[in-house]
């Protein structure tokens, strides 16, 4: 079933928390979240992004692990 893929996918099924942010530059923000999550010792379940219309800034979403 495509919804459980999904949802397994993006990490909804695990005990997690959803960080949203909307960002000009994905590569720079991508990296920038990676390393304070890695050294606050956060695993990362999931990551995504996306843009409503060209030109406007770039959601993010990252799903990380509940410490």
């Amino acid at each position: 079933d495509i919804f459980k893929a999904f949802v397994k996918i993006l990490g909804f099924s695990a005990e997690s928390e959803q960080m949203i942010m909307d960002v000009d530059d994905v590569s720079d923000a991508v990296f920038e979240v990676a390393e304070k999550l890695k050294s606050e010792g956060r695993r990362v379940l999931s990551l995504f992004s996306y843009e409503t219309k060209p030109g406007d800034k770039t959601t993010v979403v990252v799903r990380v692990a509940r410490k």
